[in-house]
């Protein structure tokens, strides 16, 4: 997990945002998403985490497994705290570079009204009807995006865990 990459691509997805019109700096990014290309890696980066933050969960999503860690040190980036690491092991069928994938903002209000609210963005709506932490997504490039969420991932996992 390499800080200066994730502090480069958040101030990437910023930026892009920024340049959207959108007011990214009323908002929180609950965590990051760090692909990886192979399931040895997968593993690999799984243990080394361990010793960077408490497991929250891992669970099979998607046919494959995801880990998401609270870390001991979140990311600080700009005005941002960022406590979560999100490590999917690699989808079958699906080549990803190894790297930051994707961040998540949290909206305080529904994803329709963002929708709504910025009708000339190229939204990606195919997760909107998720029944776990429903999505939409901008796409910043050809592999990294930033998604907008109701909820943040720890709150999904507190709610699925009974907590």
């Amino acid at each position: 997990m390499k800080r200066e990459e994730a502090e480069l691509f958040v101030r990437k997805g910023v930026h892009f945002l920024q340049s959207c019109g959108l007011p990214i700096s009323e908002w929180s990014i609950d965590h990051l998403c760090y692909r990886v290309e192979t399931e040895e890696r997968y593993f690999s980066m799984k243990n080394a985490l361990e010793n960077e933050g408490k497991l929250l969960i891992e669970s099979k999503i998607g046919g494959r497994m995801i880990s998401s860690f609270l870390l001991n040190q979140p990311f600080e980036i700009a005005q941002w705290t960022i406590p979560v690491l999100e490590l999917p092991a690699p989808k079958q069928g699906a080549a990803y570079p190894e790297g930051y994938d994707h961040f998540e903002v949290v909206v305080p209000f529904s994803l329709e009204k963002l929708i709504k609210n910025f009708p000339d963005l190229a939204w990606d709506t195919s997760a909107i009807n998720k029944a776990h932490n429903r999505e939409i997504r901008l796409w910043i490039n050809d592999w990294q995006s930033v998604k907008f969420h109701e909820k943040s991932l720890a709150d999904c996992i507190a709610q699925e865990l009974g907590g």
